[in-house]
């Protein structure tokens, strides 16, 4: 982050295109424990990894990767999944589950 934000290196792809492994080593297990993805892709976890720099950079230092046009840009919507989460897994609900919990809990809704 501190030589994509305070330096300006020629070719900012290259520290990407070279070092995603390195920059991305844990992301792989955050993805499944905190996300709930059982095998996340390489292709995931990268992408995963363009979103997290992104949004460091934008917390932290007022710009973004778009501002960084050689940068890949991340293509997975991780909003969702980068939310706290407790709240995503609240909201990953089945709603046939929900109806059977329902139906047993509440016969006497099923006879109306």
């Amino acid at each position: 982050m501190t030589i994509l934000t305070f330096c300006i290196p020629n070719q900012q792809e290259n520290l990407w295109e070279q070092f995603p492994h390195h920059l991305c080593d844990n992301l792989k297990h955050q993805l499944q424990v905190q996300h709930h993805l059982d095998n996340p892709s390489e292709h995931e976890v990268y992408n995963y990894g363009l979103f997290i720099i992104d949004e460091i950079l934008k917390e932290h230092y007022n710009t973004s990767l778009c501002n960084i046009p050689s940068m890949p840009q991340s293509i997975i919507q991780w909003v969702v999944h980068y939310q706290n989460p407790l709240i995503v897994e609240q909201l990953d609900w089945n709603h046939e589950d929900f109806i059977s919990i329902v139906n047993e809990c509440v016969p006497h809704l099923n006879s109306q």
